[in-house]
């Protein structure tokens, strides 16, 4: 992990790097990324940063809603 500097951009990582943005941690995204989270991903033919705070907040609370009712997400 490393802050960035008032220069560096999200949308420009430096090499080796994956950049998030704050509000995707504050929506509740953590890392690793569960497995749910990157199949939603695939599915919608998404990259994490193009997830608003809004959607990422709703998908994290159906991950949790779903594991704690054991419902099990598929395609």
């Amino acid at each position: 992990m490393k802050a960035p500097a008032r220069t560096d951009r999200a949308c420009f990582p430096p090499p080796g790097y994956v950049t998030v943005y704050e509000f995707s941690l504050r929506a509740g995204l953590r890392f690793p990324p569960s497995s749910e989270l990157i199949d939603i991903l695939t599915i919608c033919g998404v990259c994490l940063s193009q997830f608003s705070y809004r959607a990422m907040s709703i998908v994290m609370d159906l991950i949790v809603l779903f594991r704690d009712r054991g419902v099990v997400l598929s395609s």
